[in-house]
């Protein structure tokens, strides 16, 4: 066979390989698509896109992956913590213990330097990892779903919230999500308030916590936990609603015994 020939073959193979792969990935995307809309129930009738219903398919609580230029700044403060634990562990592992208090506050002791061998190898360690390359050559978005993620975010007039129950992602309206949340308010279970007394109810509490301590009735680290951070201020309360999904062809059937409940256990 000619070269010319051979390389018609050859081309013709690598476009069909193209072909495959295209139709490949479509395939793909559309059973992505697919699964995604059994979790995402679309209340608002709002246009949404492929992408978009695929970034919202893998939950709310689901997390991009960082920066480049935060990767580095992660992995060094989580080997200082790291370092700072194996400090903690060199100057009080033979003492012995005595309980862990159910109050405990977390502690961020930074202890002085260990022995020569343990410092040694946590400034080899460190100097390892300040000299990788930390480059993030994977993403767990494409471009697209990004471009996705951003147009939902500039969606003032609509509210995603989870499901109370199956883990669904529901696409309300906000006026009627505010409106169900004031329908809920007015209800002889809340009472409206001309303005916050956080600050009051604050210092009620603190006054009631430290006679408890005078009396001798808690210790100073139950103190300590109930009295709380002082960065840490009152803060109202925020209210969220939970939308109730039910699937129309199931059927709410009452546990009586009766002689139609044979009957009603058969599909529609």
């Amino acid at each position: 066979m000619a070269r010319r020939f051979k390389k018609k073959v050859k081309t013709v193979k690598q476009k069909i390989r193209k072909l495959d792969r295209v139709s490949r990935k479509k395939r793909q995307k559309k059973a992505q698509v697919y699964k995604a809309k059994q979790y995402v129930y679309n209340l608002a009738n709002c246009q949404l896109t492929d992408d978009q219903y695929i970034v919202l398919g893998k939950g709310l609580k689901f997390i991009p992956m960082p920066k480049k230029c935060n990767i580095g700044r992660t992995v060094m403060a989580d080997f200082n913590e790291f370092a700072r634990k194996l400090r903690c562990r060199f100057h009080f592992g033979n003492t012995e213990s005595r309980g862990m208090h159910p109050f405990r506050q977390k502690s961020f002791y930074e202890p002085t330097p260990a022995c020569f061998e343990l410092e040694n190898y946590l400034d080899l360690t460190k100097f390892e990892l300040s000299n990788l390359d930390l480059r993030n050559n994977y993403y767990n978005f494409t471009k697209e779903q990004q471009l996705g993620l951003r147009s939902l975010k500039n969606m003032q007039d609509i509210i995603f919230s989870k499901s109370d129950k199956g883990g669904a992602i529901v696409i309300s309206k906000k006026t009627h999500y505010i409106k169900e949340g004031l329908r809920q308010l007015n209800s002889i279970h809340y009472t409206e308030i001309q303005e916050p007394n956080l600050l009051l109810i604050k210092n009620n509490i603190q006054t009631q916590i430290s006679k408890m301590f005078d009396n001798g009735e808690i210790d100073g680290i139950t103190l300590d936990f109930l009295r709380g951070s002082s960065k840490e201020g009152p803060r109202l309360g925020r209210l969220f609603l939970l939308p109730k999904l039910h699937k129309l062809s199931e059927l709410v059937i009452q546990g009586i015994k009766k002689q139609t409940m044979r009957v009603n256990e058969l599909p529609p």
